[in-house]
């Protein structure tokens, strides 16, 4: 009889050992830093890490804890691994006015350390003053120059227009660290093409069209 107790008690272990979630005995760990992609500056976030190739919080994921980010931006999660398996997502959820939370999936292998790098997040206007000299005698129209009042002007204008344009990491890593313009004169068919250089953390940049 105690016999048979005995291995009923290894039997429930073993099924309880084998539904577990987390594998005993293995680790995961993933670190990083959460900055400001313009200034480069941390920023503070909670971090939330799940388990699952689904979206987390659905069906099929489980959630392995909670953190956050140190004073200097950096994280440091360490946790048991999966029983079977490697996708992890983070859920970031930035301090107010820092950014919008944002998901980041990554595979990670039972015992690995994955450093993940530098998570660039948040956004802004960027200003340009835009300085118009007429010198041809031709009229001339803006097709792209972000959000200003006015985008055409006649021939013999001379003024400063402010043109303003929502940027993010994911638009610098599009655009590349430029204030895009595009125009056509009166006396041409085509669109002229101008890259005004951005130099961060400054949030303001100029050029002058001679036109």
């Amino acid at each position: 009889m105690k016999k048979l107790i005995n291995l009923f008690c290894i039997l429930i272990f073993c099924l309880a050992f084998l539904s577990c979630e987390k594998r005993p005995f293995a680790t995961i760990e993933v670190k990083g830093r959460v900055l400001n992609f313009w200034s480069k500056s941390p920023i503070t976030s909670s971090i939330a890490l799940w388990v699952g190739s689904s979206t987390p919080g659905s069906k099929g994921t489980t959630n392995y804890g909670s953190y956050s980010t140190n004073s200097d931006g950096s994280f440091d999660i360490k946790s048991n691994a999966q029983w079977n398996g490697n996708n992890y997502t983070l859920v970031f959820v930035p301090s107010s006015s820092s950014g919008d939370a944002f998901n980041e999936k990554y595979a990670v292998s039972k015992n690995q350390t994955l450093d993940i790098g530098d998570i660039l997040v948040g956004h802004l206007s960027i200003i340009c003053k835009v300085t118009l000299n007429s010198v041809s005698g031709a009229s001339i129209k803006f097709t792209k120059i972000g959000s200003t009042p006015q985008t055409t002007f006649n021939a013999g204008t001379h003024a400063v227009i402010t043109a303003s344009s929502y940027y993010d990491s994911y638009s610098i890593q599009t655009v590349g660290n430029f204030y895009p313009i595009s125009y056509r004169l009166s006396t041409s068919a085509a669109d002229s093409n101008i890259r005004v250089p951005l130099h961060p953390p400054t949030d303001t940049t100029s050029v002058t069209i001679n036109y």
